[in-house]
């Protein structure tokens, strides 16, 4: 008769015992509960990244109190540079990763509702800055791009030190559902064509990293929860 010890444990299948994680976005929203979960099923260290210090403090003591799985860390997701110096701070750090989520993210400019846009909104949403516009793509799109290549270097570190058996690095960019769906009423005029450019983005880099042949066994998918 088969014994209750014979049976996989619940939390066994969900199980990520061991990787370094990075989550872009991580003080908030999505990346916080995404944060939270790594660390419940296991993670070795969290780095969560953001603009605003005093909530990513404030995220990383919800989740540890010791600041000793969850690493705070100061990233400014349209600059370049910053990205670039987060990757520096991690391989000094710890020298890999195995997993990075990509969250960051901003609603930006208001889109009314279907039945809501009238020829009075319409000449208003025409007196946006250009900047206003493009600044959503800069954080929601390009990022996702600068977030990856920035760190392929630490990813193949990740693999080739086989310290996760059965589980190669990977990258997983959260995308929604506006990307594919011309009627969405959440975010604004920016946010459904931004979305559909981050997914877009996620196959380019997989396929390009994939032509590339190295580093190794680097998987990236993207997940629309909305």
């Amino acid at each position: 008769m088969a014994q209750v010890s014979d049976f996989v444990h619940v939390a066994e299948p969900f199980s990520v015992k061991g990787p370094v994680a990075l989550v872009t976005g991580g003080g908030s929203g999505i990346g916080l509960m995404i944060t939270r979960a790594l660390v419940d099923a296991g993670a070795k260290r969290v780095y969560i990244l953001g603009q605003r210090m005093t909530v990513l403090l404030g995220a990383a003591n919800s989740v540890d109190r010791t600041l000793r799985l969850v690493k705070p860390v100061f990233c400014d997701a349209t600059s370049k540079s910053s990205f670039d110096s987060v990757a520096n701070y991690v391989e000094r750090d710890i020298g890999y990763l195995n997993l990075i989520v990509c969250t960051a993210a901003t609603v930006g400019t208001w889109t009314p509702a279907p039945g809501q846009m009238t020829v009075g909104l319409w000449r208003q949403a025409q007196m946006l800055r250009f900047e206003d516009f493009t600044t959503t793509f800069r954080l929601n799109s390009s990022a996702v791009w600068f977030t990856a290549t920035a760190s392929l270097k630490l990813l193949d570190e990740g693999n080739r030190k086989r310290s996760l058996e059965g589980m190669s690095s990977q990258v997983v960019m959260v995308s929604a559902t506006a990307g594919f769906d011309v009627h969405a009423t959440g975010g604004g005029y920016a946010y459904g064509p931004r979305m559909a450019a981050a997914t877009h983005i996620a196959k380019g880099v997989e396929h390009r990293v994939a032509d590339m042949g190295d580093p190794s066994e680097l998987y990236l998918s993207w997940a629309i929860p909305g």
